[in-house]
């Protein structure tokens, strides 16, 4: 069974004005993280505007991505969704599509009780096969329901095929409790990018990253330097992108900012989906700006 490591990139989506997926943009895209080292892909989950997207275009976009990667690296596709029926179905589909596993968001807006969220994920859990790898995908800041180690205790118990977390929260002394479960050999994938070096030095198997869609070199090399034991390398250059990603954090969206870079280092994959805005012409020059002053322009 394969397991999400190293860094698993949070891919974008290709998208026009009228909100259509741009497909070539996105085969040209996937080859381009792939190409530049990144270790799995993980399309369609937050990064990829995944409740802004109609089932179908999940789908789509689902084949392009597993077709195009085929054989170079894995591709753990995200399929939660506000309906249950539509996450069952997105899973099947990557399942049938040849993914090697997949990723569930909590259920969310409501604050459902914890035998619910159990639910939810069991009924899900039982209807695709035992080898069949899922992660759970908590992020309570948006979610509103938070999956606790005991709950995580409970469903590794029930489901042979839940085999891991992605955690996007910085709570560190959780990140330790779910380390320490061992039912299905249990992986924990850290959500936060910038928290990459420290993540692995508690024992977590990598990191899914937003911002290695826009800047995969980078996190590919601080994983690199890390396993080679140069820690304070790796760490400077991840103080570096901390640093690069910074600019207009509070005027600008992630998405749309990410949308931004890509397109000024020569993938450009269109824009967001509404109501995210792009940039302005002024904002698209602070940038500009910006990446030049820290030489990835």
């Amino acid at each position: 069974m394969k397991k999400m490591y190293g860094i698993t990139t949070a891919m974008l989506t290709p998208l026009d004005s009228d909100g259509n997926i741009l497909e070539q943009q996105l085969k040209d895209y996937t080859d381009f993280l792939i190409n530049h080292g990144v270790h799995c892909l993980y399309p369609l989950g937050s990064m990829g505007e995944m409740n802004l997207l109609t089932v179908d275009q999940r789908k789509k976009a689902a084949e392009i991505i597993i077709d195009t990667a085929k054989d170079r690296v894995p591709v753990f596709v995200h399929v939660g969704a506000t309906r249950e029926e539509d996450t069952l179905l997105l899973a099947h589909h990557a399942l049938e599509q040849g993914a090697d596993g997949i990723g569930i968001v909590t259920p969310s807006y409501w604050p459902f009780k914890q035998n619910e969220v159990i639910g939810y994920f069991e009924r899900i859990a039982k209807t695709l096969p035992d080898d069949f790898p899922i992660y759970i995908y908590n992020i309570p800041q948006y979610t509103t329901i938070d999956m606790t180690t005991d709950m995580m205790k409970t469903l590794t118990t029930r489901c042979k095929n839940v085999v891991g977390m992605k955690y996007s929260v910085g709570n560190m002394a959780r990140t330790q409790e779910y380390l320490k479960i061992k039912t299905n050999d249990f992986s924990v994938i850290q959500g936060g990018d910038l928290l990459l070096t420290l993540a692995m030095t508690l024992g977590c198997d990598g990191v899914i990253s937003g911002y290695s869609s826009a800047f995969p070199e980078y996190f590919v090399q601080i994983w690199d330097l890390y396993k080679e034991g140069k820690l304070e390398e790796a760490k400077l250059l991840q103080n570096k992108i901390t640093d690069i990603v910074s600019v207009l954090k509070k005027e600008v969206s992630t998405i749309p900012k990410l949308k931004t870079i890509l397109k000024l280092r020569g993938m450009d994959i269109g824009v967001c989906h509404k109501p995210f805005l792009m940039p302005t012409e002024e904002q698209e020059n602070q940038i500009i700006t910006h990446l030049k002053h820290f030489e990835v322009l």
